[in-house]
């Protein structure tokens, strides 16, 4: 009995030696999120997208109108091998491996997030096609700037505002969790699923196209990626940057004593957020207190990247 208890452990060493090493072999693609490297292994019919130059979801981003919130720092595309390598080739893409090339876009962000920010991003998804005012409004100005920018997405995309209205409204979640929320819509014409991953506090999105009655496949994958990201990013700890956009300046508060706002003398951990509470602040900066209380003392409130030049660095206007 010993020697095959001996046998058994030995030969399970073996197996996971050969798992680990078919793993190590595997090809993947990288993404980078804060400090982190994850690995993203990829499936036999998938490639990195050699088709793209870097900055490419940066400018896809910007044409669906949400560069101003999302700051890409990583990104990546997963593409079919197949219709990769006929791209690189020279040969023309008929429009269904147009339609196909991209399945999937990973982009890491410079954005801060917490678990209650990924639900408000999940109810704003959910809630998008409710108001055809405001939808039939943002796609419009989505088509605009394809138009505009020479790109040409008719083969994958809506053929009517209808339609596109239809598949917002019946998007769903199709898996959710403390860190991540996958939501997917599809319509006779397309089908997309788009995942929000909470890594080191910043937001990773996973956005996949695929044509119509190819969910099951895809949220399959996209679980896949999610759990890879995961797996190899540090669980998010509840702390983010408090008051984020705040604005203080400790040179003009030297007369006062550390003490007087932050309670360093009560606190037993470095873990420990001391911020100053608003009414500590109030305390001052009020009628009472004789100290600056307009709301721009201590808020930053403009969307600098959406903010036209001043005046005088404005192209003049031609005669």
């Amino acid at each position: 009995m010993p020697m095959l208890s001996a046998f058994r452990f030995l030969l399970t060493l073996v197996l996971i030696s050969a798992s680990l090493r078919a793993q190590a072999s595997r090809p993947y693609c990288e993404v980078k999120v804060g400090k982190n490297v994850v690995k993203v292994f990829l499936e036999a019919d998938e490639t990195v997208g050699d088709g793209f130059k870097p900055g490419t979801a940066k400018n896809h981003l910007k044409l669906l109108g949400l560069s101003a919130d999302i700051g890409v720092l990583s990104e990546a595309w997963i593409c079919d091998k197949a219709v990769v390598a006929k791209l690189s080739s020279g040969a023309a893409l008929t429009k269904e491996e147009d339609a196909n090339l991209v399945r999937f876009m990973i982009v890491a962000s410079d954005s801060q997030l917490s678990e209650s920010g990924l639900k408000t991003i999940k109810l704003s998804a959910l809630d998008a096609g409710k108001d055809k005012v405001s939808f039939d409004a943002k796609i419009k100005a989505v088509q605009d700037r394809l138009k505009k920018a020479g790109v040409d997405n008719s083969a994958h995309a809506p053929k009517s505002l209808e339609e596109a209205r239809g598949a917002a409204i019946g998007m769903k979640v199709v898996s959710e969790g403390p860190r991540h929320c996958t939501m997917a819509m599809e319509s006779p014409t397309f089908g997309c699923i788009v995942a929000y991953v909470l890594a080191e506090s910043r937001l990773v999105m996973i956005s996949g196209w695929f044509n119509p009655g190819g969910l099951a496949a895809a949220t399959k994958r996209t679980a896949e990626i999610v759990s890879l990201i995961e797996d190899q990013t540090p669980k998010w700890d509840g702390v983010v940057p408090p008051m984020a956009n705040a604005r203080f300046n400790h040179a003009q508060h030297v007369s006062m004593s550390c003490l007087q706002c932050h309670a360093a003398n009560r606190s037993e951990k470095s873990s420990d957020v001391i911020m100053p509470s608003k009414q500590s602040c109030t305390e001052c900066h009020s009628p009472k207190g004789g100290v600056r209380f307009d709301c721009s003392a201590c808020h930053v409130y403009h969307n600098r990247p959406q903010e036209a030049p001043p005046p005088a660095l404005r192209a003049a206007p031609k005669p």
